[in-house]
């Protein structure tokens, strides 16, 4: 990202017109209406009808044109985020801001680029917690944000500003309690879905070299493999049944699930001949 697309980020104000609010909940926050479930600002509208002697006032809510310029904590907390949390990320986010202005940068105030802002430094609050499991793009998705690209330019933008956070990195093994959580598989398993990660640690470049979500994916079917009786207790008749419920390629989590049980199986073949020559 050059110096024009860093600043154009901040500038521009991308509204998020395919977004529909359809709740109902409500509730009053700086002076504006926000919605409880999805934090969306919405503005009254009355509508006045004649009924004869009687005037009935309807009230209407829709999405205002620009969203609220309140709190980033008060965002995240009703989004879900715990109160520790949320209110690293504001602290965060007005740092930002502030070093942005210092250097120049207009601020945006609304629209997806501020959301993609607020999701980084809640990605990184929470990574620097030691809460690992939650993804970016799952955070986005609260804000309704989908696209992988508007939140990587949040990353890099969030970078650039917080270069030791650079550091903290998304591990494989943070991510399996979430692949568990997704496939309905329960923590209880988590060691043992850990202990076959650590097994084929660096023993395949195939596996190694895939994303920290994907390798997570692959060691947690290759635990439901090894255990089918719980494997058909909860419906996983096949990889893609499986890759389906957790929202990633089957043909990536099969490739590197068969390289996985292909090396632990060659693994305890070894084991059981010199097992069998020291019985001898």
């Amino acid at each position: 990202m050059d110096e024009q697309e860093f600043l154009g980020f901040f500038a521009e104000n991308d509204e998020d017109e395919d977004i529909d609010c359809s709740h109902n909940n409500t509730e009053q926050f700086n002076g504006a209406i926000i919605c409880s479930n999805c934090g969306t600002e919405l503005e009254q509208i009355y509508i006045l009808q004649d009924n004869s002697l009687d005037v009935i006032g309807k009230k209407y809510y829709r999405k205002k044109t620009q969203n609220s310029e309140g709190s980033v904590s008060h965002e995240c907390r009703i989004r879900g985020f715990t109160d520790e949390i949320s209110d690293m990320a504001d602290r965060k986010y007005q740092r930002m801001m502030q070093r942005a202005n210092e250097q120049g940068i207009p601020e945006t105030h609304r629209g997806k680029p501020r959301k993609a802002l607020i999701c980084s430094c809640l990605f990184f609050s929470t990574m620097s917690k030691g809460l690992s499991s939650i993804t970016l793009s799952e955070i986005g998705a609260k804000f309704h944000i989908f696209q992988q690209t508007k939140l990587g330019a949040g990353k890099e933008i969030y970078l650039k500003f917080f270069p030791e956070d650079n550091k903290i990195r998304q591990k494989p093994i943070d991510l399996i309690p979430n692949v568990m959580s997704k496939a309905g598989i329960n923590l209880d398993y988590l060691s043992k879905v850990e202990a076959i990660m650590k097994t084929l640690d660096n023993r395949s470049p195939v596996i190694n070299a895939s994303k920290p979500m994907s390798i997570a994916a692959t060691m947690t079917f290759i635990f439901l493999k090894l255990n089918p009786e719980l494997q058909e207790s909860l419906g996983y008749e096949n990889v893609k049944v499986f890759a389906k419920q957790i929202k990633m390629s089957s043909i990536t989590v099969n490739k590197k699930s068969e390289c996985g049980l292909t090396i632990l199986n060659e693994m305890q073949r070894i084991k059981n001949e010199r097992q069998n020559e020291n019985s001898i």
